[in-house]
């Protein structure tokens, strides 16, 4: 009896021991396989996260790069300009200029599109003196050179403030620039203060000019008479499109082609025109020139001068090329109030 109700014990004690063991929640091959993957996928985690921190440096590189270069974007044509340029020699871009002085560098103040250099003129020996400050503008350019491989964002010359150049220059008139431009002839740098280090496109001038050496012994002296001589026959003033100068109400009206009045319209100015607004506008009175009433025409004004909807008399031009549908300003002065239409009509001869 007392073996019996041991081997009962003891059966008891098995089963209730198996039954734990059967029972019990013991990790899978599965599972070990997913704690092995959560690792990885940890450990792919903190790789990406370098690898972002790799990017975000990259991207700081990236931002100082465009920095130093005006922040450029060459694909952006409404940043750049792409230009096919041969390169010319010295004596190739002399017929094209119209101005050659010496002058002191002042400053720069970059835009959109230029990098705008101010000189104050020390000597001339070509152009009409119209002031002591010029200002040289600089198109931001990529440069393709035709017939190479080669390309570059093409900007100003390091000038040095304080020191002397010679600038070679072409003149160019518009009544939508606040003053007049001067623009390179070339990508010419030629430094006063040594003319051995004068270069054309970033390179040295010598390659490019077979007729005087740019070497230390060249004194700015030889260079000028050498430019005196070679633009003797230089006759074009400048370029672009002349304009009234005057202010004075009378010296407006008898100088300009047409005084009409108008109401002006649609904005329809392009996103890659700059310095000017295009508007479409309503011929409403024809007081000088050959016009119908009532056409539609373009005028060019200078921003922020004229409201859509409202009514103005104006003094302008036919632009060139456009059969009288499109005019630009005569002057700095061409815009007045319909208040002012007797005054503008007692000034017509």
């Amino acid at each position: 009896m007392k073996k019996a109700l041991l081997f009962t014990i003891l059966l008891c004690l098995f089963i209730t021991l198996v039954g734990c063991i059967v029972n019990n929640e013991q990790p899978t091959d599965d599972s070990l396989l997913s704690a092995d993957t959560e690792k990885d996928i940890q450990e792919t985690s903190e790789v990406d996260e370098e690898t972002s921190g790799v990017d975000e440096e990259t991207s700081e590189v990236d931002q100082e790069t465009s920095h130093d270069n005006h922040n450029i974007d060459p694909n952006d044509i409404e940043t750049v300009i792409h230009y096919d340029y041969y390169y010319v020699n010295l004596e190739e871009a002399l017929p094209l200029c119209t101005d050659i002085v010496v002058a002191e560098y002042i400053g720069k103040k970059n835009t959109e599109r230029d990098t705008i250099n101010e000189f104050v003129i020390k000597k001339r020996i070509l152009g009409e003196h119209v002031s002591d400050t010029i200002f040289v503008n600089n198109r931001i350019l990529e440069v393709h050179i035709t017939a190479t491989s080669t390309s570059y964002i093409s900007d100003a010359p390091d000038y040095i403030v304080g020191e002397q150049y010679v600038l070679i220059l072409e003149r160019s008139v518009s009544v939508y620039y606040e003053t007049d431009r001067y623009l390179p002839v070339t990508l010419l740098y030629l430094p006063a203060n040594d003319l051995s280090k004068s270069t054309i496109c970033g390179e040295d001038i010598n390659k490019y000019t077979t007729e005087i050496k740019f070497t230390k012994d060249l004194t700015v002296s030889q260079l000028l008479d050498y430019l005196t001589a070679a633009t003797k026959d230089n006759k074009k003033p400048f370029t672009g499109r002349p304009y009234i100068k005057s202010d004075k109400l009378e010296d407006v009206v008898e100088g300009s082609e047409y005084i009409i009045k108008i109401e002006v319209g649609k904005n329809v100015t392009s996103s890659m025109t700059i310095n000017r607004a295009v508007y479409e506008c309503t011929v409403k009175k024809v007081y000088k020139g050959e016009l119908e009433v009532d056409i539609a025409v373009r005028i060019f004004f200078l921003p922020g001068t004229v409201e859509e909807g409202c009514k103005y008399i104006v003094a302008v031009e036919e632009s060139e090329g456009t059969n009288k549908e499109g005019f630009v300003l005569s002057s700095k002065n061409s815009i007045f109030t319909v208040k002012q239409e007797a005054l503008i009509v007692s000034k017509l001869k």
